[in-house]
């Protein structure tokens, strides 16, 4: 072969190897449908898992980590304090209602709102299975729970599925801040469409101050939230208070 003839071999396979190389891959997931897809659990702030572990749920079980699909977050919460350990329904509830803790105004004083946020779970034949907060602020009081509906013909019930936060902004040097003020959710069938849900929100319906942000995205058909994790500022003492901040839910597969 002429020293000509093997140059144009080598070009060729130079081509090829390049086209290999960039021949787009399709991935697994891509097959998948959305609502069946995992999506691996992200992690805080501080690089910490948001499910170390070893985590128990409210029976002391363990967390089974591959209920997980999806983490619900909003993009207006607060920007003070800390999150606290994440909590969790028993395998097989779901969350079916809701409740906060609020502080009344302090006419003048330091003011916080809300400090809390609590889901009630469960099961399919909406048995109680017990109710989870994560980090609760000290101040106030737990004000009614309310729940989804439950169907009349099958006795189940559905469940929590997506959320919205109503939060101050910052108010400035010297001025009082209370960031996280309430809470409202959607409910549906746990596996009937997302154009059914409607709106779940206790009394009275908003707080003291703020804007309602956007809602998070919705669990996926099949699933619905078990979970939830609460950012809250702690006591500042001589400083301005702000309690609960900001929060995040999870949603689980039965």
């Amino acid at each position: 072969m002429t020293t000509m003839m093997k140059c144009l071999v080598l070009l060729f396979a130079l081509v090829a190897c390049a086209v290999a190389k960039t021949e787009p891959q399709i991935s697994k997931d891509v097959e998948q449908d959305d609502a069946l897809r995992y999506e691996p659990l992200q992690t805080s702030n501080d690089d910490v898992p948001i499910i170390p572990p070893g985590t128990l749920d409210i029976n002391g079980n363990e967390v089974d980590s591959t209920r997980f699909f999806k983490m619900l977050s909003v993009n207006n919460g607060g920007p003070w304090g800390s999150w606290g350990p994440a909590s969790f329904c028993p395998k097989g509830s779901f969350a079916a209602g809701y409740g906060m803790k609020i502080e009344p105004k302090q006419n003048g004083g330091d003011d916080t709102s809300l400090n809390g946020i609590k889901i009630i779970c469960k099961n399919k034949h909406s048995n109680f299975m017990g109710e989870v907060d994560s980090k609760v602020g000290p101040w106030g009081s737990w004000g009614a729970s309310v729940f989804c509906r439950e169907k009349s013909d099958s006795g189940s019930s559905d469940y929590l599925t997506t959320f919205s936060l109503q939060v101050e902004g910052k108010q400035g040097t010297w001025k009082d801040d209370t960031a996280a003020n309430f809470v409202k959710f959607k409910c549906r069938g746990l596996y009937t469409s997302n154009h059914d849900d409607y709106v779940l929100i206790a009394q009275p319906k908003r707080g003291f101050w703020g804007d309602w942000g956007a809602w998070s995205q919705s669990c996926p058909r099949g699933t619905a939230i078990c979970g939830i994790q609460t950012k809250v500022e702690g006591k500042q003492s001589l400083g301005d208070d702000t309690a609960l901040n900001d929060a995040r839910f999870f949603c689980c597969k039965p």
